[in-house]
Parts: C-alpha cells; structure tokens; sequence
C-alpha cells in the first residue's frame, strides 16, 4: 500500500507532466507559427508576445483536457490494480 507521502508525491509528478506535456508542444507551435512575423523582433519581445498568447490556450483549452486524460488513465489503473490486475 503507498503512503500519504508517497501517493501526493505521485499526484505531484503527474501534475508536472501534465503541465509539461500541454507546455512543450504548445510553445513549439507558437514559436513557429510566429517565426515569419516575429522573427526579426528581439528574444524577450518574441518571448512576451508567445507567452501572452500560450498563457489562456494552456489555461483554458489545454489543461483541462489533459487533466480529463491523466484523470482517466489514473483511474484505468486503479481500477485494474483493484481487480488484482498489474500497474
């Protein structure tokens, strides 16, 4: 059986996953897209223009959907670790 400990630790990881897993893709996409309009603008411009447009997309389209996902999925195994099923 795991811990208090140990099950937020698992709870914190996921969330840094989920958060990286909506992070990375979203970052490189925006900084494509912006290559043709922004790329001759300096770094911390490009940067304050890509991160006020990631910002709302992450918070109001991407982490609930990816939350949903991990939400499943975790409960997909804990259903099966509770019919005797491995991890």
């Amino acid at each position: 059986m795991c811990s208090a400990k140990a099950t937020a630790r698992r709870a914190g990881i996921m969330q840094a996953f989920a958060t990286w897993l909506a992070v990375y893709p979203t970052i490189t996409v925006l900084s494509l897209a912006s290559e043709p309009l922004l790329g001759h603008w300096p770094l911390p411009a490009r940067t304050l223009v890509i991160s006020l447009t990631m910002v709302p997309i992450m918070l109001y389209v991407l982490m609930p959907f990816v939350s949903q996902w991990l939400q499943a999925l975790s409960g997909s195994r804990q259903t099966r670790s509770t019919q005797g099923g491995q991890i």
